[in-house]
């Protein structure tokens, strides 16, 4: 297991940094293991890429973590809160990826667990407030985030064993709607 990964939260983004940023969604885009990326980035591209980011996060529109080794990125993942003032309790996860080299070191669980303080303490509550609204006693309570805790780690195994049986069978980038 690489334990040597420490996770931290961006405030600003130096251009070194980003451009780490923009090369680690790049080569996790080119085996296939994220959506939207079907090809290398060009450099407008990734320009635009580490641009939208800056501003998202100067904005304060998105929150942005990143995993980091050695000196370079291997972990990356947005967090976004709703726009709408009845809805700041949600939040949204996008970019999530994880450095070809690094999966399947527990990495996840440990972003995860970096995500969840980050949104707590942002009063970001989905999920726990509907927990705490229909769970009216602690026996109920801890039945249901146990239950929450359980499916996420089933899900997690799930993803991570197609993942893992994917490409092993066929590498490369997937092209929706036209094949391999």
């Amino acid at each position: 297991m690489k334990d040597t990964v420490h996770f931290k939260w961006l405030s600003d983004l130096a251009d070194a940094e980003a451009h780490l940023i923009a090369e680690l969604v790049e080569c996790t885009a080119l085996d296939g293991a994220m959506l939207g990326y079907a090809r290398r980035m060009s450099n407008d591209e990734a320009e635009g890429f580490i641009a939208e980011l800056r501003y998202r996060i100067s904005k304060g529109h998105s929150l942005a973590l990143v995993g980091v080794d050695k000196g370079k990125p291997v972990f990356f993942c947005m967090m976004t809160r709703s726009a709408m003032p009845n809805c700041r309790h949600r939040a949204e996860l996008s970019k999530g990826v994880v450095h070809p080299a690094y999966r399947g070191q527990h990495i996840i669980p440990q972003a995860f667990r970096e995500i969840v303080l980050k949104a707590e303490s942002l009063d970001v509550e989905q999920g726990l407030n509907l927990v705490s609204e229909l769970c009216t006693t602690a026996r109920m309570q801890e039945e249901a985030l146990f239950a929450v805790d359980h499916t996420c780690k089933l899900f997690y195994a799930m993803y991570e064993n197609i993942y893992v049986e994917n490409c092993r069978r066929a590498p490369g980038p997937i092209v929706l709607g036209g094949g391999r």
